[in-house]
């Protein structure tokens, strides 16, 4: 999915991960979410943790650590 595209459905995902809010007690966990989320649904050469955080602007050990750690 091109950055375009991923920009027009925003609402839409905005409420998408809404429904995933009560998952996490703290924003942190929340905001990695949607970064692994969105990154998912770009379209990279790859799809693993490092390119999907660079592409959000995130650290990649903050969101490796995300799917190591938290429950979700």
């Amino acid at each position: 999915m091109e950055i375009q595209q991923l920009m027009s459905l925003r609402d839409e995902l905005a409420d998408f991960l809404e429904e995933f809010r009560a998952c996490f007690a703290r924003a942190e966990p929340r905001l990695h979410m949607a970064s692994y989320v969105r990154g998912q649904l770009q379209n990279l050469d790859r799809k693993c943790v490092e390119p999907m955080a660079l592409a959000a602007r995130v650290a990649p050990r903050t969101l490796q650590e995300f799917l190591r750690t938290d429950v979700w």
